[in-house]
């Protein structure tokens, strides 16, 4: 996933531009070669002066991991069901595993208001996901 998130340049709207700067927010997903997406991005860009910051590779907790058995069964009982997925953003979650920590994103919301304007989490999702929360720290302390 990549979000062209700036653009800039030219001088005026009816002036061929000389330059232009873009500001790329690029996620890169678990399984895919970030040296591939460097070396693509300069091929398309030549002449491009290429500047990274906050640059990772993408990590993964394997799915066998407590914390994803855990999560995962505390998800079926109070939905009756669970499906973990990949997820495809990026987050914290990798300086957590740079330090040897197996990590799960867990949480309420939903997907159409994700990020959005509007973004929300309804009252009943909350109290669903107290209830899957309760039950791993209940796991975890026994």
């Amino acid at each position: 996933m990549f979000n062209p998130g700036r653009i800039e340049g030219g001088e005026k709207a009816n002036i061929v531009a000389e330059q232009c700067r873009m500001e790329l927010d690029i996620r890169v997903p678990w399984g895919c070669s970030l040296e591939s997406l460097k070396k693509g991005i300069a091929e398309h860009a030549p002449d491009a002066v290429i500047r990274e910051t906050d640059v990772a590779e993408p990590t993964l907790t394997p799915p066998d991991a407590r914390i994803v058995r855990t999560v995962c069964r505390e998800v079926e009982r109070v939905y009756g069901t669970a499906a973990p997925f990949l997820q495809w953003a990026a987050s914290d979650a990798k300086y957590l595993r740079d330090r040897g920590f197996d990590v799960l994103e867990y949480g309420p919301g939903e997907i159409p208001t994700l990020h959005a304007v509007d973004e929300r989490v309804g009252v009943e999702q909350l109290e669903k996901a107290v209830d899957v929360y309760r039950g791993v720290i209940r796991a975890y302390s026994s």
